[in-house]
């Protein structure tokens, strides 16, 4: 189930996903507090005595796993719902979703705000083909090289190269990309999308580059490269 990306409300989800929060008891949730919050603070406060929501095990958590299955039971519908946007999406889930499969149960996939897609929507470049990497390495060789290898796949190929970063981290991958990309390399960088502090920005490296170091503040931000 999607959840916002921006403020906590249900302006960007649609009547179905709304109607289903409102009557669903049960969910498995990446972070409890968080759809905990939302459901207090967009739904229904009185909900929360009647909601259950378990915890999103790790991958490699087997028991937890084992022992998630065993408090579902005899459960007939649950809500899987991760951060923001939606889950399986660059976004924990999918294991959930096919131990769900191998359980023979029907999966209802809902559409909503995904910030992947948003940016790649307002960026200009190809949607045709694109490549999302997640979050780069962070040593200055592992990014380096991974900078170098979206360059030359965008160069050949025109594949668009879509990646993330934790919001503190913006102004130092700013200046890495300005020092490490072509000067005629296009980014488009999506930053705080659905909210009052959105901001969508396109354009070369050489424009970048005369642009405050810090333009990004501390908002989560997709980046793209493209032609």
């Amino acid at each position: 189930m999607p959840m916002p990306i921006g403020e906590m409300s249900t302006a960007h989800l649609d009547t179905q996903a709304i109607e289903l929060y409102k009557n669903l008891r049960y969910f498995v949730a990446e972070n409890p507090k968080t759809l905990r919050s939302f459901l207090a603070k967009a739904i229904d406060r009185a909900r929360l005595q009647e909601t259950e929501i378990w915890q999103l095990p790790e991958p490699e958590a087997h028991m937890e796993w084992h022992d998630l299955w065993e408090d579902l039971g005899e459960v007939k519908a649950v809500g899987v719902v991760s951060d923001a946007g939606n889950p399986c999406i660059a976004d924990p889930g999918h294991l959930f979703v096919r131990q769900a499969i191998d359980r023979s149960a029907e999966i209802i996939p809902l559409a909503g705000p995904s910030s992947i897609l948003l940016a790649l929507m307002a960026s200009g470049f190809s949607g045709q083909d694109f490549h999302f990497w997640g979050y780069l390495p962070r040593d200055n060789h592992g990014l380096r090289g991974a900078l170098r290898r979206m360059e030359q796949e965008l160069q050949r190929h025109g594949t668009t190269q879509v990646f993330m970063e934790t919001p503190y981290r913006n102004q130092k991958l700013l200046e890495s990309l300005c020092q490490i990309l072509s000067g005629s390399t296009m980014l488009s960088v999506a930053s705080a999308l659905q909210t009052s502090e959105q901001q969508i920005r396109t354009m070369k490296i050489v424009s970048w580059k005369k642009l405050p170091s810090d333009i990004l503040a501390k908002h989560p931000s997709i980046y793209c490269l493209g032609k």
